[in-house]
């Protein structure tokens, strides 16, 4: 009796688990695949049962649609809204006994850009103006699926320069076209050792990616010249009319010149520049490559660089990242003091160390020269502005455009500093400037701008 009994719970038993097996084949969704992502937020589900029975589609567990099974088994939903993020497709099958059948899919709708992901180089680069850094650049959904339109993006990369041009010039800083909701961009490494931030902006969205330059090391080079010359002269009458008289005095003359340059590590990590040249006396600092000038051009790729800056004959710098000494040309670069700014460029010795904690700046010169700050108003046009001095030192001025509240005039706004050839022209001789773009007399708040 006992054994009668467990055999007809058995097969009870078995019946179940294969009606509810047959159920689950009576409906099958075909379309989408399982973990399809798409932009649209229009989708087609399509799909088996048998035919003449009715599909009702639940969308995230709503329902959505039913329709009838077409005589050749399938069946289709069209345009069925779905909304951003996660998508979860069920289709229900139910007989008429009340039994019930479904299938499911899932997929993801994009949704809107939420976020930019930046992806590049964390450690830390040589600071040698030639190693390539490819930073890759990605717009995600708030589910962190990729966008698959299109954008242009401000890319604002500091003093680091980019391996293309700016795709739409008309559009103020740097654009660049972010495509299927990516974009790879190279960078060369800079020259000065430091931190460097990359800033991407695309409307209300922006990423920043934070580099790190460390001191390169280079190989020890040194290449130098020197030749002499030596007169003995024997003269008679009067050369006061004769055109460099003064070189055919009778007597012994001397004539010669030295020059070297130098480069490389030494002690494992400190770069040392050095350079040393007799005939080297100029009355600027800081020389400039200007781009009104014709250079030579060697076809090597070679660029024109100035690393020895110095109006005396011998220049030497000592470096480690962001530290160094030097002797040569420099800047106090006491400029962002609120009550003893002291802003200035001499030739003479300069120790400047810097660390995580903060930083330290030793400077000792001798200068007959004296400062002299202009103030002048904008007046809506690019120039010519006045200075009121002419024979100005070449290489020594500062030109900056502040906005000061219109009620407080001694409250600066905003300060912007501006860089010869590419902001302004300026002749030294006469006094004047010139900028590239017009000076606003006021700003859009009334602001005066000076």
């Amino acid at each position: 009796m006992f054994n009668r009994l467990a055999t007809y719970w058995v097969t009870i038993l078995a019946g179940v688990l294969l009606a509810g097996a047959v159920a689950r084949t009576q409906v099958r969704i075909t379309a989408p695949a399982n973990g399809d992502v798409s932009p649209l937020n229009s989708q087609f589900v399509g799909g088996t049962a048998p035919a003449g029975s009715s599909v009702v589609l639940y969308v995230n567990g709503d329902a959505s649609d039913t329709v009838r099974v077409r005589p050749d088994g399938r069946f289709e939903f069209i345009g069925v809204t779905t909304p951003a993020g996660p998508v979860v497709f069920t289709a229900v099958l139910r007989s008429s006994n009340g039994r019930e059948a479904k299938d499911e899919r899932t997929m993801h709708v994009i949704g809107a850009a939420d976020s930019l992901v930046i992806m590049t180089r964390t450690e830390p680069i040589a600071s040698d103006g030639r190693a390539r850094i490819p930073m890759t650049v990605r717009v995600l959904d708030k589910w962190g699926y990729r966008i698959a339109n299109s954008y242009f993006a401000t890319v604002d990369a500091g003093t680091l320069m980019e391996q293309a041009d700016d795709e739409d010039p008309t559009t103020a800083g740097v654009q660049r076209r972010i495509v299927n909701g990516e974009s790879v961009l190279l960078f060369t490494a800079s020259k000065e050792a430091g931190e460097q931030a990359v800033k991407i902006v695309l409307n209300a969205l922006s990423g920043e990616a934070l580099y790190t330059f460390t001191t390169p090391v280079e190989p020890l080079m040194l290449v130098g010249s020197a030749d002499a010359t030596a007169t003995q002269l024997s003269s008679s009458g009067d050369l006061s009319d004769v055109k460099n008289g003064h070189l055919l005095d009778a007597g012994f003359h001397t004539e010669g010149r030295l020059a070297f340059y130098g480069r490389g590590t030494i002690w494992s990590d400190y770069l040392l520049t050095a350079s040393y040249d007799n005939t080297r006396r100029q009355d600027r600092l800081f020389t400039e490559v200007d781009p009104d000038v014709l250079y030579s051009i060697y076809g090597d790729n070679s660029t024109i660089d100035y690393t020895a800056q110095s109006n005396n004959p011998f220049f030497a710098k000592l470096e480690r990242n962001r530290s160094y000494a030097v002797f040569g040309d420099f800047n106090t670069g006491l400029s962002q003091n609120e009550l003893a700014r002291y802003d200035r460029t001499f030739n003479g010795a300069k120790v400047h160390l810097e660390s995580k904690t903060g930083n330290a700046d030793l400077f000792a010169t001798l200068t007959d020269r004296k400062v002299v700050q202009e103030e002048i108003r904008g007046q809506g046009i690019s120039g010519f502005y006045f200075l009121g001095k002419s024979d100005i030192v070449a290489g020594t001025e500062k030109v900056r455009i502040e906005t000061r509240d219109k009620l407080h005039n001694e409250v600066i706004l905003s300060r912007l500093d501006k860089g010869r050839f590419g902001d302004y022209e300026i002749d030294y001789r006469q006094g004047t400037l010139f900028f590239k773009q017009p000076v606003a007399s006021i700003d859009v708040n009334g602001n005066p701008v000076y």
